[in-house]
């Protein structure tokens, strides 16, 4: 279901159209969040360390899409400039656990951001 729903992010940026209206920066922020929860998920169901590896990639990810969605914005809205603090908190929470050993726990989505 996650893979599904990444996949359609995905499928929407593809098909979005600035000159229609379509509010590419906003996708970019929802997916920015969907890869964040992804990456919530994975750790919740594991420490493993391939679980922390996809969770770290995932919000590696998540990082990007959400300095995209801040670079396309005319005007930055502070939503989505928090919603990347709190991205690169997780995956430096992240790192750290890992190179503690204990392989995860961090990257635990904070809340929605709309």
């Amino acid at each position: 279901a996650v893979g599904r729903s990444l996949s359609l992010h995905e499928e929407v940026c593809a098909r979005s159209d600035s000159t229609r209206g379509d509010a590419l920066d906003s996708v970019l922020r929802d997916w920015a969040q969907a890869l964040w929860d992804a990456a919530s998920l994975a750790l919740a169901h594991g420490h493993a360390s391939a679980l922390a590896g996809s969770a770290k990639e995932l919000l590696a990810r998540a990082a990007s899409k959400a300095a995209d969605s801040i670079r396309l914005s005319a005007v930055p809205l502070p939503s989505s400039c928090c919603l990347a603090g709190d991205i690169l908190a997780a995956a430096a929470e992240l790192e750290r656990d890992l190179e503690s050993g204990g392989g995860g726990g961090g990257g635990e989505s904070g809340g929605r951001r709309s």
